[in-house]
């Protein structure tokens, strides 16, 4: 509530007395018609001295510069409008003899504390009950033993005020038919008996309406300052004027009806137990707390013009429905901790924001959650173990300041995120087989996963079949592709920052991975029989494994020049390297079972490596002159199995490093092996020296290179 009254006003120059001189009476030009316009203008303005909560600054002047806008060089009076708070207050102040009130009286004030000061001041007054020196007012709380006392009873019921709370607890109809105003707390405590309050209005603290089968007479009950409590009710109770309830309202378990015909805002929480559909509220617009349910009866909950919640909403116990049409924004979360609930659809068409989190603690049967209008949601979005959702549509979220994390719900079949742009938390989707339709194609920027470290997204176990990125630009951490059996394609087309890439494994068939922008990789990791691969820009990458690829060639990794680690296994078409002719530092090479492989030209540039090279049961293999300008291996050089391999053209290695745990050279089963004099320019070798089962190659070669070896040393 605001009251405040604003003068706008410009000092206007006047003559001074006496000022009437000769000149003055000479003819004078009428005034100029140009003068500028008064003009007017409102800013916010923010809490500090000025508005301690607040407010609306009004500034006025002249319009000097003819625009038809008040400039801050033309403002020459400013006032300002301040927001003010809703505490209701009590005053008591005397009243003086009069026709009305021959003996005096008190006036009981009542209001809403506009400065805030904590002091009902004149002007703050909003109603006014006139108490003559009677028995009309009561000025001490009344209950306990006072119900004893027959006289303090009949004083009771010729009070218009209690100044102080009153509790009622008798077993016999009461009726107080003067009553209006009760400033403390008021305790309804009565199992049978009726309560009659015709005329009272307002209720400055706390009310309670407890258990019970009587109907009590609230009907002109206007104004609750506290907590409102209903008990477990039989019969219905109507409440046709409660505008405002100040603090929590709450219900126990009730089988009867209760009617808010006219409350439109509640100043704290909202707690519903029982049979939700049993409270009726259809003007209720705002609850600065949050929503409770803990229900052990299904039905609906229906506030059908709330706009505001201040905190969070948590489900507890079964619930069919929830109709909750208008709702625009949520303080809180979403919290789903019930159990029970049988084809419950979360639909809230107009909500717009949550500032909390939207998660579950257990199953809670949800079916779908759909939230169309919804842009922010400022928190993390954990859905875990739901068996029964099929959908999650939130077309229109665009930020999401926490993580995505989808778990173990086996019935989803559609994920719509395709206004999402920005997540500061990663997302992962697991275990969701039937999910076919994920729509992210206009998210821009991934943040990490707290949960699941170096991950910035993951879907796995998912029957999605093409990945469309089409906008991600940067991602903090690993984009993860695998186990997903039915994933063909993963499209990242603008991607240009990650960590690291991840696709396939457990019989996957991916067979395009495109990111075609991507400069740097620490990990690039495929597990698919990728036949199109474009990562075209990518020079950089610190490890690189590739599994059962199906393309000829590496074109799509042509842009490579320095890799820590590579390793390329089980790709059944690649025949050579020429696709990685820029490729000129290169720490590691592992190629095993590649049947195509005939050489290793294309690595030319490569002059040492710092690890290791391992080529193991490439059976086309008949050359490695490709590494013939490596001088250097820096712990362990391990052939086995190449049996189409008949010399080791390395012509420049001059040293292979390690130690005898770990390093050395080892030339195994190589069935076509003939001669070691590729290896002439070899002169140290750190660790052991295995040459062994090389049916061609002959003892006497074997042991004069051995013995060279160790004269060197």
């Amino acid at each position: 509530m605001m009251k405040v009254t604003v003068v706008l006003g410009l000092a206007v120059g006047l003559l001074p007395a006496g000022a009437c001189t000769e000149s003055a009476r000479q003819p004078v030009e009428p005034p100029s018609t140009d003068e500028p316009k008064l003009v007017t203008r409102r800013d916010p303005e923010p809490a500090g001295k000025n508005c301690p909560l607040g407010g609306t600054m009004v500034r006025a002047g002249r319009d000097r510069n003819g625009n038809g806008t008040l400039e801050d060089a033309e403002v020459e009076h400013t006032d300002y409008i301040c927001d003010v708070p809703t505490t209701l207050l009590v005053r008591r102040d005397p009243l003086p003899a009069s026709l009305d009130c021959p003996r005096g009286g008190e006036a009981v004030q009542s209001g809403i504390d506009d400065n805030a000061n904590g002091t009902l001041e004149d002007g703050e007054i909003d109603q006014t009950t006139r108490v003559c020196s009677s028995l009309e007012v009561w000025d001490r709380d009344f209950g306990g033993f006072d119900w004893d006392d027959p006289i303090r009873v009949a004083a009771l019921r010729g009070a218009r005020v209690v100044l102080g709370s009153l509790q009622i607890k008798v077993t016999d109809p009461i009726e107080l038919p003067l009553l209006e105003q009760v400033t403390g707390h008021l305790v309804l405590d009565t199992a049978s008996a009726a309560i009659a309050l015709p005329a009272l209005r307002t209720v400055g603290g706390n009310l309670g309406v407890g258990t019970g089968s009587s109907l009590p007479d609230l009907g002109a009950l206007e104004i609750v300052g506290g907590n409102m409590f209903v008990g477990a009710r039989t019969k219905p109770l109507v409440l046709p004027r409660l505008g405002n309830i100040g603090g929590n309202l709450s219900f126990g378990p009730t089988s009867a009806r209760v009617t808010f015909d006219v409350l439109g805002a509640i100043g704290g929480e909202l707690f519903v137990s029982g049979d939700s559909s049993l409270l009726v509220a259809p003007n209720l617009r705002t609850i600065a707390g949050p929503l409770e349910t803990w229900l052990d009866t299904s039905g609906t909950l229906s506030l059908p013009d709330l706009r505001t919640l201040g905190g969070e909403i948590q489900f507890m116990g079964p619930m069919t429905g929830l109709q909750l049409d208008r709702l625009e924004s949520i303080g809180g979360g979403i919290r789903f901790n019930a159990f029970g609930l049988n084809d419950f659809a979360l639909v809230l068409p107009s909500l717009q924001s949550i500032d909390g989190d939207v998660d579950a603690v257990v199953d809670p049967g949800v079916t779908a959650i759909e939230m169309p209008q919804l842009t922010d949601l400022r928190g993390e979005l954990r859905l875990f173990s739901f068996p029964a959702l099929t959908k999650l549509l939130l077309p229109a979220v665009q930020h999401v300041t926490g993580s995505i994390q989808i778990l173990d719900t086996h019935l989803l079949t559609e994920v719509d995120l395709h206004s999402l742009v920005f997540v500061d938390g990663g997302i992962i989707i697991f275990n969701a087989p039937l999910l076919t339709t994920l729509q992210v194609r206009s998210l821009s920027r991934l943040g990490q996963l707290e949960s699941f470290p170096n991950t910035s997204f993951q879907l796995s176990q998912t029957g999605v079949e093409v990945v469309d990125l089409g906008s991600l630009r940067t991602a903090t951490a690993f984009l993860s592709f695998g186990g997903n059996p039915r994933l063909r394609a993963v499209q990242m087309p603008e991607l240009t920052a990650a960590t690291g890439i991840g696709v396939g494994g457990d019989g996957s068939i991916v067979d395009t991975v495109t990111a075609p922008k991507i400069e740097t990789l620490a990990t690039l990791n495929l597990v698919a029989p990728i036949h199109t691969l474009d990562l075209g820009r990518l020079t950089d990458a610190g490890f690189v494994a590739i599994n059962g690829a199906t393309a000829p060639n590496l074109d799509g990794l042509s842009s490579l020049t320095r890799v820590g680690a590579l390793l390329l296994s089980h790709c059944p078409a690649l025949s050579d390297f020429r696709s990685l002719s820029r490729l000129s530092t290169l720490s590691a090479l592992w190629l095993s079972d590649n049947g195509a492989l005939v050489s290793l030209d294309g690595l030319e540039r490569v002059t040492e490596l710092a690890h290791y090279l391992r080529l193991e049961r490439n059976q086309a293999l008949t050359s490695v002159a490709g590494l013939g300008n490596v001088t250097h291996i820096g712990q362990q050089m391990f052939l086995q199995s190449n049996n189409a391999l008949t010399t080791i053209e390395l012509t420049h290695l001059r040293s292979i490093g390690g130690d005898f745990m770990s390093g050395g050279l080892f030339i195994w089963d190589m069935a076509a092996l003939d001669t070691l004099s590729g290896l002439d320019a070899l002169a140290t070798v750190g660790g052991d020296i295995e040459i062994r089962r090389n049916d061609r190659l002959s003892d006497d070669e074997v042991r004069a290179f051995i013995q060279r070896i160790f004269d060197n040393r």
